[in-house]
């Protein structure tokens, strides 16, 4: 069956689980340790009856592993050659590649400031 949360979970032991794994649509994966005398089900709605005898100090805010996702290409589009496709990642590079190649031909950091500068790094 297909999810349609922005979030994926997944149990490390799922009958004695220590912790919750946990990603997003920005690609970083985060582990949430739970407390020890915590019993997790999932599904039926059973999750906040379980947490309901643990106080909001018992339950950690912050993740205790966090590992951070690559860039993610935002926005593309193909040339008018037909063979290169230019494309604007999360970090706000433009890479452009050569379709025929099969590699990216040049990676081009835009840097923010009063007047918009190019700076290429390939």
């Amino acid at each position: 069956m297909m999810s349609f949360y922005p979030f994926q979970l997944l149990l490390d032991d799922p009958d004695h689980p220590t912790a919750i794994w946990s990603a997003t649509w920005n690609s970083t994966i985060k582990r949430w340790p739970l407390p020890s005398n915590t019993q997790l089900s999932i599904g039926d709605g059973q999750i906040d009856e379980d947490f309901g005898h643990l106080s909001l100090n018992a339950l950690h805010r912050t993740p205790d592993v966090i590992t951070p996702g690559a860039t993610s290409i935002k926005h593309a589009g193909v040339l008018n050659d037909k063979r290169h496709v230019i494309t604007k990642d999360s970090d706000d590079c433009i890479g452009l590649y050569d379709v025929l190649a099969g590699r990216k031909v040049s990676r081009t950091i835009l840097i923010i400031t009063k007047f918009p500068v190019l700076q290429t790094t390939m």
